[in-house]
């Protein structure tokens, strides 16, 4: 199982989150997509521009975040940010 937080920060607050599950087998980075895919729609925001940073910092801290110049519509939001909660190699 993949499991994914989304979190919506404005003025120093979280203002909306939403965790998502993907139980299907498969690439996990098909997986992650997926996820990500549900909450920018339950969030009803653009998709982000994801750059090396992002992916260093997934790698790295399993959590990573999207500004203003991820976008390239308007986004009124602080920043969004993408942590990844549980994976298949945490079950083992």
């Amino acid at each position: 199982m993949l499991r994914i937080w989304g979190k919506l920060w404005k003025n120093g607050r979280i203002v909306q989150n939403i965790t998502v599950e993907n139980e299907e087998t498969g690439d996990e980075k098909e997986r992650f997509i997926n996820c990500l895919d549900d909450i920018l729609h339950q969030m009803d925001l653009p998709r982000p521009i994801w750059l090396p940073q992002n992916t260093r910092e997934m790698e790295r801290f399993r959590r990573t975040e999207f500004r203003q110049e991820h976008f390239v519509e308007h986004f009124p939001y602080k920043k969004l940010e993408i942590e990844i909660l549980e994976t298949d190699e945490d079950e083992k």
